[in-house]
């Protein structure tokens, strides 16, 4: 399998030039950091908020899960 072939899903700077340099493309997670970085990329505030679906046609999507709390927004029982 290529980079090409990838979906990269990272927080880090260096994960990211690591995925650029492979080929992949980028989903950025922003909310590890305290400051919001600027990218050309796809992104994401937190993993928790990515919902990945197939559809009939066998391509896989991604969407922002906007109906269920993020976990660190979940209140314990």
């Amino acid at each position: 399998m290529s980079g090409e072939d990838c979906l990269v899903f990272e927080d880090a700077p260096a994960g990211i030039l690591a995925g650029r340099a492979a080929g992949a493309e980028i989903v950025v997670i922003t909310g590890a950091h305290a400051a919001a970085a600027e990218t050309p990329h796809g992104s994401f505030a937190h993993y928790a908020d990515v919902e990945a679906r197939i559809g009939v046609s066998g391509w896989l999507s991604l969407h922002r899960r906007r109906d269920e709390p993020r976990f660190d927004e979940a209140k314990r029982v």
